[in-house]
């Protein structure tokens, strides 16, 4: 089972259209594989950065932003890099990252 959410209009809404989204680059889906095994679908840009992707992870899943880390194909997705940066990220095809959390910043703020 996969819950499906699209997050590809929420980052910018400050009227510049068509050059905005041209920027911004394509659509993509990825399926978010959760520390618990679920799956989440989410719509998102190649534009957008891993940083603004944790961040959605975080509020949606309540998951501290502090403590995740995203895979792709076992590769760590640095923070300050984009979707457009992974070239195995395919905007025509559905794209699997893996959450993983952070164990010892769980146990620190226990």
């Amino acid at each position: 089972w996969i819950s499906t959410m699209d997050f590809s209009s929420l980052e910018c809404t400050n009227g510049w259209g068509e050059t905005e989204q041209a920027l911004r680059g394509e659509y993509v889906n990825i399926v978010f594989v959760m520390p618990d095994g679920q799956r989440h679908r989410h719509t998102f840009v190649m534009g957008h950065t891993v940083e603004w992707v944790k961040s959605i992870i975080d509020k949606q899943y309540d998951i501290p932003f502090s403590e995740l880390s995203l895979f792709l194909n076992d590769t760590l997705m640095p923070d300050p890099l984009s979707l457009n940066d992974f070239h195995a990220i395919d905007a025509k095809r559905d794209n699997v990252i893996k959450v993983k959390v952070d164990e010892d910043a769980e146990d620190a703020d226990s």
